[in-house]
This record gives structure tokens, C-alpha cells and sequence, in this order.
């Protein structure tokens, strides 16, 4: 999974992964078919860790607003940490969803699952009061996720104090 968050689908050759695993191509290809089963795999992982983990932060008790912000201060200071790698699924949705209909079906299920915790979260502020209620949860949880999204990508080049801007503005819109 790191081989390939890291570094792509297709910047992963077979003798990058054999060697990364300490395995032989044979048993590679006996246990994953192929390069693209093992993808799908490390694919598959990713989202059952780190979406998960989006997720359960996002659920934990106390403040809903409260979780929001301390996920995008995570999600920041890792981005802009010694783990520039992005997010897995939003890197191959650049990466290969453009030219694999399967795979971005895959991809938006994962993107989903993270608006949908969104929505609940910002529902639960409006039910304890922190969000007014006049606020559009479901597209408030879509801007966020895109938020998210575009953090992850653009922190791999830019230098922290963007992100804190961005950070910090989505705190704003938050309270207002």
C-alpha cells in the first residue's frame, strides 16, 4: 500500500513491488493475479485504515464542530509533514478513474462514505446547535470533502502557511 500511495499505479513496476515485499514474482502473481490485483488490495486496505479513521474521528464524542476541526488540523499537519504522499483514493482518481469506469465507481464509493460522515457530523451540529440550521448540510459536506481533497494535493508542493489559510477558512465557514 505505501509502495503505491507513494509512488502511483503505473510509476510501480512488478520488480518495485517484489522488491519492496521481499517476494518472487511468482509468488506475487499467485496471490494477486497480477499488478492490478494487488492494487485493488493495497486499495482495498487503504480505505478500510485511513477512511475509517476520517470516519471515527469524525463520530467521536463531544463537539461535532469540535471533530471537524481537529480532522482537518490532522489531515493538515500530516499533509504538510514528511508524508507528502496525499490521499490514496484521491491520487488514482487523478491517476487512473479518467480511463477506468470500474475503478472510479470504486473511488466514488469511498469519497461517498466520507461526504455521508460529513453530513452526519454537521447534522449533529445543527441538532446540538454549533451549525446554524438554516445550513445546507449535504452540500457543506461536499465542499469539505473537496476541501479535503484539494489540501492533500496541493500540500505536496505548497508551504504550510497555505494550508493554515485554508484551514483557517474552513473554521471560518464553519462558524458562520
Amino acid at each position: 500500500m505505501d509502495l503505491f500511495w507513494r509512488q502511483g499505479y503505473e510509476a510501480t513496476g512488478v520488480a518495485d513491488l517484489t522488491s519492496h515485499l521481499g517476494i518472487g514474482r511468482q509468488s506475487l502473481y499467485s496471490t494477486f493475479g497480477d499488478k492490478r490485483g494487488l492494487f485493488e488490495e493495497a486499495l482495498s486496505l487503504y480505505a478500510d485504515t485511513e477512511v475509517r479513521a476520517v470516519i471515527e474521528l469524525l463520530k467521536s464524542p463531544g463537539s461535532p464542530l469540535g471533530n471537524l476541526r481537529r480532522l482537518f488540523a490532522m489531515w493538515l499537519e500530516r499533509s504538510a509533514g514528511g508524508h507528502r504522499c496525499g490521499c490514496m483514493v484521491g491520487n488514482t482518481v487523478a491517476e487512473l478513474a479518467p480511463h477506468d469506469k470500474d475503478l472510479a465507481d470504486r473511488l466514488e464509493k469511498q469519497f461517498r462514505r466520507i461526504e455521508d460522515a460529513f453530513a452526519r457530523t454537521l447534522r449533529r451540529a445543527q441538532h446540538e446547535g454549533e451549525l446554524s440550521a438554516d445550513k445546507n448540510t449535504r452540500a457543506l459536506a461536499r465542499t469539505l470533502l473537496a476541501v479535503m481533497q484539494g489540501l492533500a494535493v496541493t500540500m505536496r508542493v505548497a508551504k504550510p502557511n497555505f494550508g493554515r489559510d485554508v484551514v483557517s477558512t474552513v473554521d471560518a465557514l464553519l462558524a458562520a
